[in-house]
C-alpha cells in the first residue's frame, strides 16, 4: 500500500465515483482505477462496491478511508515541512481543543489574537481527546492536564495554574470556613473534572487525596465558577492568575491543603514543528502568552 494507492481510494469515496474524483484531482479515471485495483490486490478484499450509477465504500474501505485521511494529512504536512518557504502567511489555523479548557479563557485568547492579526482566520472543535479521536487534519492541538504518553509532540506551555478551593463569602459565612479537610463533609461541594478523572477523589496540596461527594461536577469551570459566586457551595476550581485570568468574586478555602498544579499546553506534531508555518503559529502564541517551549518528545 502505497499513498497514492490510499489518496485515490479516499478520493474516489468521498466523491461516489471515479469520474468525480478523476475531475477533482486531474488524475485520468483509468490510473484512479488502476491504482485502487492494486491497493485491493495487496489487502486482499474489495474496497469498493461498483454499481453504474457509482461506488460506495465496503466496510474495509471505510475503515481504511477513516485511517487513511489522516494518515494523508500528515504526509502533506511533512511534505509543506520540507519544501514551503520561510516566508509564510497563516491565513487560517485550525485548533483541536479538549473539553474542559476554560471557556472565558479560550474566549479571550482568542480575541486577543483576532485584535493583533484581523485577517487571520481562527477554527476551533472541542472534543474529549484531540490527540486520538483526530478526524480531520489539524494545526494545533490544544490540551489540559496531564501530557499524552505516546507520540513526540512539540509543546508550548500556555499558561501554569493552581487548582484549589474557591466559595463566596456569603454561603462561607451561612455555612462556616472549613478549617479541616474532614470540615468539607459538612458543606456542598461542586468539583471541576476533567475526562478520566474520578469526581469523588480531590487532590490535596501534599499529594494525596480526600474522598469528597460533590452534589454537582462538571467540565465546565465557568459553570462552576457562577454556582459557586451564587451560593451553592464550595467549589474545586482552577484559579488562572495570568493575563486572561478569570474575574473572581470568591475567597479560597483551605489554601494550601486542598488542590494542585496543572498547566494549558499546545502540542504540534514533530514532523512539521520546524515549518514556516508552524514556526509562525509558534511565535503568535508566545507572543500572546509567553509561553514556554518544550523538547520536542511528551515525557511519559
Amino acid at each position: 500500500m502505497d499513498l497514492e494507492q490510499l489518496d485515490a481510494l479516499v478520493a474516489v469515496a468521498e466523491r461516489g465515483s471515479f469520474k468525480g474524483a478523476s475531475e477533482a484531482a486531474a488524475v485520468p479515471q483509468s490510473t484512479l482505477r488502476s491504482r485502487i485495483a492494486a491497493l485491493e490486490r495487496d489487502l486482499g478484499c474489495a474496497l469498493l462496491v461498483r454499481r453504474p450509477d457509482g461506488v460506495t465504500p465496503t466496510e474495509e474501505g471505510r475503515r481504511l478511508c477513516e485511517g487513511g485521511r489522516d494518515l494523508l494529512a500528515r504526509a502533506e504536512a511533512l511534505r509543506r515541512a520540507v519544501v514551503e518557504p520561510e516566508a509564510v502567511s497563516l491565513g487560517e489555523i485550525t485548533m483541536t481543543g479538549a473539553v474542559g479548557i476554560p471557556s472565558l479563557v479560550a474566549a479571550r485568547a482568542f480575541a486577543r489574537v483576532h485584535g493583533r492579526h484581523p485577517t487571520l482566520r481562527i477554527r476551533a472543535r472541542y472534543q474529549a481527546d484531540p490527540l486520538h479521536d483526530l478526524d480531520v487534519p489539524t494545526d494545533l492541538m490544544a490540551v489540559i492536564g496531564p501530557l499524552p504518553e505516546d507520540g513526540p509532540f512539540r509543546t508550548i506551555t500556555l499558561e501554569r495554574f493552581s487548582i484549589g478551593l474557591f466559595a463566596s463569602p456569603r454561603y462561607l459565612d451561612a455555612r462556616g470556613r472549613p478549617e479541616t479537610v474532614e470540615a468539607l463533609a459538612g458543606h456542598d461541594l461542586l468539583g471541576w473534572t476533567l475526562p478520566g478523572q474520578d469526581p469523588g477523589r480531590w487532590p490535596l496540596c501534599d499529594g494525596g487525596e480526600v474522598a469528597v461527594d460533590p452534589w454537582f461536577t462538571s467540565n465546565d469551570s465557568q459553570q462552576l465558577h457562577a454556582l459557586a459566586a451564587e451560593g451553592w457551595g464550595i467549589a474545586l476550581l482552577p484559579d488562572f492568575r495570568g493575563p486572561l485570568a478569570e474575574d473572581r468574586a470568591l475567597e479560597p478555602v483551605l489554601a494550601g491543603v486542598v488542590g494542585g498544579a496543572s498547566a494549558a499546553r499546545v502540542l504540534i506534531h514533530a514532523v512539521t514543528a520546524d515549518s514556516a508555518r508552524t514556526r509562525a503559529m509558534l511565535g503568535l502564541l508566545r507572543g500572546l502568552m509567553g509561553g514556554e517551549e518544550s523538547a520536542a518528545q511528551a515525557p511519559p
